[in-house]
This record gives structure tokens, sequence and C-alpha cells, in this order.
């Protein structure tokens, strides 16, 4: 039975890939949308549209299948090996037995580390280690600009924006639990003359994505600043735009999500050792009526119309560098590139963030959720699809 209902799901992604009457609505309305945007930023007929957070395509679609082409839950190519090749790492066996059963795809190098800028530690929910690392780059000048994620006024759901500058970035700071769009962004920092090289964070599918895009003559103009890719750990994915509607719904927020502001607040309490009961999102009326609700509430209303039921990567094989959360103070990062393992270095160098031994702490949360993320099910699926 465990391995009959993921197929099911990935057998009827693929099907949709296949359909040359379909598009990537179908890919939405079945559960498999990760929300990443690229889907708009390729349409040549600017059919793929947002409304109310949801993606619509609407009669102006040709049925290019451009956008099914470029979209990261395409499964028939994200099982394939050339991915297991990049998932399967004999070096982790080398390295350290204890991480031998855990999927974090091929690396230079891994630690664990946290910020030591007090300005990051008071923002930063787990570690601080991804805002340290970028800040690094616009130090060095790797990079003159980065797409993050953040809350735009009056939005129920966070968004790319562009940052420029230190002070923008730690404005951004905290994970956000919550479906982005943020590879839409591109488009925007290819037209624009003032950026010459960009950092971007990313969850495991955009990182693929931006790897696919670089790879075809047609979209790779729209990766071609980008010098710098950070991606976070995903482990069970993220809930639906639709299931957190349902959730601020059924817990007595509002009918319109549209007067809605939005702030974090972290509340630090001795019982509330999870880091996502400390990360607060606190939504505002405009009558000045507030709830407040933590991440790790929002996290767990999702439904079992997931992405995660088809996604097969955990830690972003296609990354500079992957960074997850490692304890209630630290981050494991994986170095995957010479210009990662730089930036990292440099990081190291100007006491932006130091680096920590492995305890059985970390040992036990990164197999904890690498095993989540359903290692054996994935090569089953590869093995019956496949074969």
């Amino acid at each position: 039975m465990w391995s009959l209902l993921p197929r099911s799901d990935v057998s009827k992604s693929i099907s949709i890939f296949k359909d040359k009457s379909k598009s990537v609505q179908d890919i939405h309305d079945n559960g498999f949308c990760n929300y990443c945007g690229v889907c708009k930023l390729v349409c040549p007929t600017d059919a793929i549209e947002y409304r109310g957070g949801e993606i619509q395509v609407n009669s102006k679609c040709i049925f290019c299948s451009k956008c099914l082409d470029i979209c990261s839950q395409n499964h028939k190519e994200r099982y394939a090996p050339n991915l297991t090749d990049r998932r399967d790492n004999s070096k982790i066996k080398q390295y350290d037995k204890k991480l031998k059963h855990v999927p974090l795809g091929e690396f230079r190098d891994i630690f664990i580390c946290e910020t030591l800028k007090p300005l990051i530690k008071e923002t930063a929910m787990v570690g601080g280690t991804t805002l340290s690392i970028l800040s690094t780059a616009f130090d060095i000048g790797l990079i003159d600009t980065a797409i993050v994620t953040d809350f735009d006024k009056n939005e129920t759901f966070p968004s790319g924006v562009i940052v420029k500058t230190e002070k923008q970035l730690l404005k951004t700071g905290g994970s956000k639990y919550l479906p982005t769009l943020s590879l839409d962004k591109l488009g925007e920092i290819l037209t624009d003359d003032n950026v010459h090289s960009v950092g971007i964070t990313t969850l495991p599918c955009q990182a693929y994505v931006i790897a696919k895009m670089r790879e075809n003559p047609s979209t790779e103009k729209y990766v071609s600043k980008i010098k710098l890719v950070l991606t976070l750990f995903c482990g069970s994915g993220l809930p639906s735009r639709e299931d957190v509607i349902k959730f601020f719904k059924k817990t007595g927020v509002v009918d319109s999500l549209t007067d809605l502001s939005v702030q974090r607040k972290k509340i630090k309490k001795y019982w509330r050792l999870n880091p996502q009961d400390q990360q607060r999102y606190i939504y505002t009326t405009k009558k000045g009526k507030q709830f407040d609700f933590s991440a790790r509430r929002i996290l767990t209303s999702k439904s079992k119309q997931n992405c995660r039921r088809v996604c097969p990567d955990y830690t972003g094989y296609h990354s500079d560098i992957s960074i997850g959360g490692s304890g209630l103070k630290s981050n494991i990062a994986i170095i995957r590139s010479q210009i990662g393992e730089k930036v990292f270095q440099e990081s190291l160098g100007r006491k932006n963030i130091k680096k920590k031994r492995f305890t059985w702490w970390n040992y036990f949360l990164i197999n904890l959720m690498g095993k989540n993320k359903r290692k054996q099910v994935r090569e089953i699926l590869q093995k019956e699809i496949f074969t």
C-alpha cells in the first residue's frame, strides 16, 4: 500500500505532461504545483495569471506545452537516471557512516554552522546561515542583487522580492513556510541594466528549474545573471494556497483575505522548543483585530494534495550551497560548487558565520528529515516506472 499511492500520484503527473491538450492548470488543480512562478515567465501568450494567489490559465492559451516543459514537476525528467546520479553520493559513506542513509546528494563538504552577525540573529529563524552567506556575497562583490522572499503590503502570501543592499536583505529574514511565487522575478532582472550578478534563495524544486533553464537555449537568458543559488531543505513540502485559505477561514480570520496585512514575530518561550512554534504570523484586519498563528500551525494545515507526494529532492541537488535546520540554533550547510565553497570560506574568514562539530542531535535531525522524504518510496517508483 505504501508504494501504490505515490506511484499513482507520479503516474498521474507524468500523464499530464504527455497530454498535449493539458497545461499547468491541470498540474495546479491536481495539487502538484509548488508555485515557483516560472510557467508565467515563459508563457508566450501571457495566458497564465495569478488570481487570489492561485494559478489560472485563461483563454489565450495555445497549448504550446512550454509551461509543462519547464515545470519542475515534470517527473519523467526528475526521476530519470541523471537525478539518481546527483542524489546518490558514495562520498557520504566515507565522510561519516552515520549519514549514509540520508539523501544529501553530491557535495564538496558539509558543515554545521551558525551566524555571528547580531542583526541576523534577531531575524533568523534557525542559524541565520542563509542571510549571512548572502550578506558575504554582497560584501565581496559576487552579487549586486538578491532575489529572496517576503510579505508585500496587504498580501496574504509572501512573494519574490528584489533587494540590492544588506539593509534591505535583513528585513526579509525568517522562514516563511508558505507557497511563494519568486522565479517570475527573473524576467524583471533580465531587463534591468543595473543588475549584473544575482544571488537567489530557492527551494529544491526551484533550484532544479534554474538548472533546467541553464540547459535550454530558449530559457538560458533568464538565468544568465544568476551567480549564486542557495537552497533551503524541504522535507514535507508546503501547504497549497487553497489549504492556507481554508485554514484561515476555519480559524475565523475573515471571509475576505484581501484585507490583511502580515507581520512576523518570534516569541521565545522555554516550552516552545520547536522553532516553528516560535515563528509567529500576526494577521491584522483593517479594523485592527489580530489573529496570531505559529508557523507550525499553518505548515501542518496542508492536505494530502501536496507537492511532496511526487518530489524526489530533499536538499536541493542543483544548488551551490544547500542549507537546512539542524537543531534549535544551527544549520547544516552542504557545499556543492566552487562558487559555493568560495563564498562559504569568505563567510568564515570575515567572521559572518562559525563552524561547529556535529553532535548526536544533529545526526538525529538530519537522518529524521532525510528519511521523512521517503527515500525508499522514491527508489520503488524509479524501479517500477523506468524499468
